[in-house]
């Protein structure tokens, strides 16, 4: 049946390109839905060929995707009305399919980016899960040598070794495609990036002890890989385990939730154990401005991180971590115009967001719906926005991890008695930090669709931390009362 199908498909083409000149006409033939069976484990790539007057013989491109091989369904209308030199509508989504030259094996390379989206989103779910279990895991058997009264002792150091590696493998993650030559036998990336992994971790636990200098090249080195991925067009975010998937569609450049979650994380974690090691100077505050001033640039500029609400999460994180390290020498009036510069820093992104047609962001959508009087409109977005927190709060795997920080920030109140208070009043590096990426959760939470990623993946680097400190403490036996 299969092959009577193409015969007769092929026939009709023939036949059709007998008709047209393809010097002055256009053919575009689309696949738009796969078939079922191509549907699991998890949906592929379906096929568009593009031929004609207005088309060169490489490979296609939208401004949607801004990814070659890859266009979306909403951009075939916009197409159809480019080439007829009809203007586009505002209110379309989408943009006009382009193609672009390409030398080399174009069908090979488009197979080997379907095989990495499969096999990515195909194991997606279940390293997710198993990241956090792994972490559940270590922090319970602390959890619960604390109300046992019992210590770790010579496991202390097994135990310190999987705190290094639940802190290194977003990292780990987010590099291993680039140990991957064949998609066909992508495991090989997976192993040597875990492989190295476990190498540094042995390596900087050795060097360091129980200091916590011995987090920091994890954190800092995960940091700076993702602001490497935000200025070289997302090389690692894009088809990665922690990344964005190109088969579900939401997002295909610029910052994801997970993405912004780990940068700040990661970089709000180095910061606090870097304050707490090296102390905080007068020229802290000022240079921390400054960061965070080109930070908010990356994050919110349309050509890089391309993500409004991850601006406004950053920009209230950022912005309460200068203010709690400057709260005891700042006026009512300094507090005032900081928080009228972070507004008018928001309003500004917003403003850009506006105007930038079918490339807004859903912040951007709802307050060109807000300035347009289209409250019915408005209210559905709201809605859905409620709808879709609600769908991940329920079923999501971070749910697990985030619920699992709640109870032991919970435990740590009470159990060893006085430690977490003592700890965040006498360490103010880490409490600086600390206080921001919760803050930057919160924020995170209510203006991403994927709220419960970002305070779950942010507080998980702090977890970390918490436990590293809380260990060096309890093992020590230094005040820790139970």
């Amino acid at each position: 049946i299969k092959k009577e199908a193409l015969k007769r498909a092929d026939f009709s083409l023939s036949q059709l390109l007998n008709e047209i000149d393809l010097n002055r006409d256009n053919l575009i033939i689309i696949s738009p839905s796969p078939p079922l069976a191509l549907r699991k484990p998890v949906p592929s790539f379906t096929p568009i060929i593009a031929v004609g007057k207005d088309f060169s013989s490489g490979i296609l491109i939208s401004s949607s995707t801004k990814r070659e091989g890859i266009v979306l369904n909403i951009d075939f209308v916009p197409t159809v009305l480019s080439l007829y030199e009809l203007s586009v509508p505002s209110y379309l989504a989408g943009s006009s399919i382009k193609s672009t030259e390409f030398q080399g094996d174009k069908i090979g390379v488009l197979l080997n980016r379907e095989k990495r989206a499969v096999f990515v989103d195909t194991v997606r779910g279940k390293v997710v899960l198993a990241f956090i279990l792994f972490q559940v895991f270590l922090y319970a058997v602390f959890l619960i040598c604390l109300f046992t009264h019992k210590k770790l002792g010579v496991f202390i150091w097994p135990w310190r070794l999987g705190i290094l590696i639940s802190v290194a493998l977003p990292l780990a993650f987010y590099v291993f495609p680039l140990f991957v030559n064949d998609w066909d036998f992508p495991l090989r990336g997976v192993l040597i990036s875990l492989t190295l992994v476990l190498v540094f971790s042995l390596v900087s636990l050795y060097l360091f002890k129980e200091s916590s200098l011995a987090i920091l090249p994890f954190s800092a080195l995960t940091f700076l890989v993702v602001l490497i991925d935000i200025l070289s067009n997302n090389p690692f975010s894009f088809d990665n385990i922690f990344g964005y998937s190109s088969l579900i569609g939401a997002r295909f450049y610029g910052l994801g939730n997970e993405g912004l979650a780990i940068f700040l994380g990661s970089f709000l974690l180095s910061l606090g154990i870097f304050l707490e090691n090296f102390g905080i100077k007068k020229w802290t505050v000022p240079v921390l401005a400054l960061l965070f001033v080109g930070f908010l640039v990356v994050i919110g500029s349309p050509n890089l991180g391309a993500d409004l609400g991850g601006t406004i999460t950053a920009l209230c994180s950022f912005g309460f971590a200068l203010w709690w390290l400057e709260k005891k020498r700042m006026s009512w009036k300094s507090t005032l115009l900081v928080v009228l510069i972070a507004f008018s820093v928001a309003f500004f992104f917003l403003f850009v967001d506006v105007f930038r047609g079918s490339f807004q962001t859903h912040l951007g959508r709802t307050a060109t719906l807000f300035s347009s009087h289209n409250w019915k409109a408005l209210l559905l977005t709201i809605i859905r926005k409620a709808e879709t927190n609600w769908r991940v709060l329920k079923y999501s795997s971070w749910s697990y991890l985030f619920g699992f920080f709640f109870l032991a920030i919970l435990f740590l109140n009470y159990r060893p008695v006085g430690w977490l208070k003592g700890f965040l009043q006498t360490h103010r590096g880490i409490s600086v930090a600390f206080s921001a990426a919760l803050v930057g959760g919160i924020v995170g939470f209510l203006t991403n669709d994927s709220g419960i990623v970002l305070p779950a993946l942010i507080m998980s680097f702090f977890l970390a931390a918490l436990f590293w400190y809380l260990s060096v403490d309890y093992e020590e036996g230094e005040g820790v009362l139970l």
